[in-house]
Protein backbone atom coordinates (compact mmCIF):
# COMPACT_ATOMS: atom_id res chain seq x y z
CA UNK A 1 0.00 0.00 0.00
CA UNK A 2 1.33 3.38 -0.88
CA UNK A 3 0.43 6.46 1.53
CA UNK A 4 1.72 9.53 2.24
CA UNK A 5 4.83 10.18 4.53
CA UNK A 6 4.09 10.75 8.41
CA UNK A 7 6.83 12.11 10.88
CA UNK A 8 7.08 8.02 12.08
CA UNK A 9 8.17 7.01 8.98
CA UNK A 10 11.90 8.88 9.41
CA UNK A 11 13.94 6.51 11.15
CA UNK A 12 12.95 3.63 8.42
CA UNK A 13 13.12 5.63 5.32
CA UNK A 14 17.23 6.71 6.50
CA UNK A 15 17.27 3.22 7.53
CA UNK A 16 16.30 2.13 3.60
CA UNK A 17 18.61 5.24 1.88
CA UNK A 18 21.51 4.04 4.39
CA UNK A 19 21.09 -0.02 2.74
CA UNK A 20 20.86 1.71 -0.62
CA UNK A 21 23.74 3.96 -0.57
CA UNK A 22 25.44 0.98 0.58
CA UNK A 23 24.58 -1.57 -2.53
CA UNK A 24 25.09 1.52 -4.36
CA UNK A 25 28.41 2.20 -3.75
CA UNK A 26 29.23 -1.53 -3.77
CA UNK A 27 27.92 -1.98 -7.56
CA UNK A 28 29.38 1.04 -9.08
CA UNK A 29 32.22 2.17 -7.17
CA UNK A 30 32.03 5.66 -6.73
CA UNK A 31 33.79 6.22 -3.65
CA UNK A 32 36.94 4.03 -4.32
CA UNK A 33 36.80 6.32 -7.52
CA UNK A 34 37.29 9.32 -6.55
CA UNK A 35 39.59 7.86 -3.44
CA UNK A 36 37.05 8.71 -0.60
CA UNK A 37 37.74 7.39 2.71
CA UNK A 38 35.39 5.64 5.32
CA UNK A 39 34.29 8.45 7.32
CA UNK A 40 33.63 10.36 4.47
CA UNK A 41 31.31 8.43 3.30
CA UNK A 42 29.83 7.38 6.25
CA UNK A 43 29.29 10.65 6.33
CA UNK A 44 27.88 11.38 3.07
CA UNK A 45 25.61 8.36 3.50
CA UNK A 46 24.32 9.91 6.27
CA UNK A 47 23.92 13.36 5.22
CA UNK A 48 21.89 11.85 2.26
CA UNK A 49 19.44 9.94 4.56
CA UNK A 50 18.97 13.04 6.54
CA UNK A 51 18.87 15.72 3.94
CA UNK A 52 15.97 13.24 2.09
CA UNK A 53 13.90 13.05 5.28
CA UNK A 54 14.32 16.43 6.26
CA UNK A 55 12.92 17.53 2.72
CA UNK A 56 10.05 15.29 3.65
CA UNK A 57 9.18 16.22 7.03
CA UNK A 58 9.72 20.06 5.94
CA UNK A 59 7.34 19.10 3.09
CA UNK A 60 9.82 20.61 0.54
CA UNK A 61 8.65 17.12 -1.10
CA UNK A 62 5.67 15.50 -1.23
CA UNK A 63 6.56 12.17 -0.24
CA UNK A 64 4.99 8.98 -0.11
CA UNK A 65 5.86 5.47 1.32
CA UNK A 66 5.13 1.65 0.49
CA UNK A 67 4.30 0.10 3.29
CA UNK A 68 3.73 -3.91 3.65
CA UNK A 69 2.78 -5.86 6.58
CA UNK A 70 6.37 -5.39 7.87
CA UNK A 71 6.85 -1.73 7.47
CA UNK A 72 7.45 0.60 5.09
CA UNK A 73 9.77 -0.76 2.71
CA UNK A 74 10.32 2.14 -0.18
CA UNK A 75 9.85 5.72 -0.65
CA UNK A 76 9.46 8.28 -3.65
CA UNK A 77 9.02 11.86 -3.85
CA UNK A 78 7.86 14.37 -6.06
CA UNK A 79 8.75 18.22 -6.32
CA UNK A 80 7.04 19.73 -9.25
CA UNK A 81 7.66 17.74 -11.77
CA UNK A 82 10.72 16.32 -10.34
CA UNK A 83 10.81 12.73 -9.29
CA UNK A 84 13.49 12.57 -5.76
CA UNK A 85 14.51 10.05 -3.35
CA UNK A 86 12.88 6.70 -5.07
CA UNK A 87 14.66 4.52 -2.42
CA UNK A 88 13.32 0.49 -2.09
CA UNK A 89 14.98 -1.46 0.85
CA UNK A 90 16.88 -4.22 -1.08
CA UNK A 91 15.73 -7.03 0.29
CA UNK A 92 12.28 -5.83 -1.03
CA UNK A 93 14.38 -4.40 -4.40
CA UNK A 94 12.89 -6.57 -8.10
CA UNK A 95 9.51 -6.92 -7.13
CA UNK A 96 7.80 -4.54 -8.41
CA UNK A 97 7.91 -2.50 -5.42
CA UNK A 98 9.68 0.87 -7.32
CA UNK A 99 7.89 0.61 -10.40
CA UNK A 100 4.29 0.78 -8.19
CA UNK A 101 6.36 3.87 -6.40
CA UNK A 102 7.06 5.30 -9.69
CA UNK A 103 3.85 4.99 -11.26
CA UNK A 104 2.39 6.74 -8.30
CA UNK A 105 3.88 9.85 -8.18
CA UNK A 106 3.65 9.89 -12.34
CA UNK A 107 0.12 9.68 -11.90
CA UNK A 108 0.33 12.57 -9.35
CA UNK A 109 2.44 14.48 -11.38
CA UNK A 110 -0.08 14.39 -14.25
CA UNK A 111 -2.92 14.86 -12.24
CA UNK A 112 -0.97 18.28 -11.32
CA UNK A 113 -0.97 19.30 -15.16
CA UNK A 114 2.38 18.05 -15.99
CA UNK A 115 3.07 16.47 -19.28
CA UNK A 116 6.55 14.80 -18.16
CA UNK A 117 8.10 13.90 -15.51
CA UNK A 118 12.24 13.91 -14.69
CA UNK A 119 15.09 12.77 -12.46
CA UNK A 120 18.25 12.13 -11.65
CA UNK A 121 19.57 8.74 -11.50
CA UNK A 122 22.59 6.67 -10.45
CA UNK A 123 24.16 4.17 -12.83
CA UNK A 124 23.04 1.46 -10.80
CA UNK A 125 19.24 2.81 -11.55
CA UNK A 126 19.71 3.69 -15.26
CA UNK A 127 18.56 0.17 -15.92
CA UNK A 128 15.60 -0.15 -14.28
CA UNK A 129 14.39 4.04 -15.24
CA UNK A 130 14.86 2.89 -19.13
CA UNK A 131 12.90 0.30 -18.45
CA UNK A 132 10.04 2.28 -17.23
CA UNK A 133 10.04 4.73 -20.47
CA UNK A 134 12.94 7.39 -18.75
CA UNK A 135 15.56 8.63 -21.39
CA UNK A 136 18.71 10.14 -20.32
CA UNK A 137 18.47 13.47 -21.79
CA UNK A 138 21.89 14.54 -19.66
CA UNK A 139 24.60 12.87 -18.19
CA UNK A 140 27.03 14.46 -15.67
CA UNK A 141 30.14 13.14 -13.93
CA UNK A 142 28.17 11.16 -11.72
CA UNK A 143 24.61 11.48 -12.26
CA UNK A 144 22.12 10.83 -15.66
CA UNK A 145 19.24 13.44 -15.84
CA UNK A 146 16.27 11.29 -17.35
CA UNK A 147 12.96 12.73 -18.53
CA UNK A 148 9.74 10.58 -19.61
CA UNK A 149 6.80 11.74 -21.35
CA UNK A 150 3.88 10.98 -19.95
CA UNK A 151 0.45 9.82 -21.23
CA UNK A 152 -2.14 12.84 -21.17
CA UNK A 153 -5.76 11.23 -21.15
CA UNK A 154 -7.86 13.89 -23.39
CA UNK A 155 -11.48 13.40 -23.16
CA UNK A 156 -13.42 13.06 -26.40
CA UNK A 157 -16.43 15.13 -25.84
Amino acid sequence: MIRKFKQSDVTKCKDIIRKCFDKSIKLTGVIKTVGLNKVIKRLLKKTHAIKSCLEAKLGIVETYVYENDEGVIGMAGLKGSLIKNLYVAPEYQSNGVGTELLNYVEGIALSKGYASTKLYSYDNSIEFYKANKYRATRIDVYTIKMKKNLKVKHNKY
